[in-house]
């Protein structure tokens, strides 16, 4: 299925920015995230989580995400 794109259109109060600095900006963007995948994965939790974070749970094949209810790390797949 195709995605719909949305076309790069400037506003009158924006400053357009040349395809070299949007590149750069969304591997910026890319580094980020991969960074913060990689901090919240591991075969053991995180130590002092606060509600709603979460982790990457690796001690198991596949692995799973659980999040922090305040008490215990929780599945956070999809719920049946």
């Amino acid at each position: 299925m195709p995605v719909v794109a949305r076309q790069n259109q400037v506003a009158e109060y924006e400053t357009p920015i040349s395809s070299s600095k949007y590149n750069e900006e969304i591997n910026n963007l890319y580094l980020y995230v991969n960074r913060l995948i990689n901090r919240f994965q591991s075969e053991t939790p995180p130590e002092n989580p606060l509600v709603n974070n979460v982790w990457l749970d690796t001690s198991s094949e596949p692995a799973v995400l659980r999040s922090y209810n305040g008490s215990t790390w929780e599945w956070a797949g999809e719920r049946m």
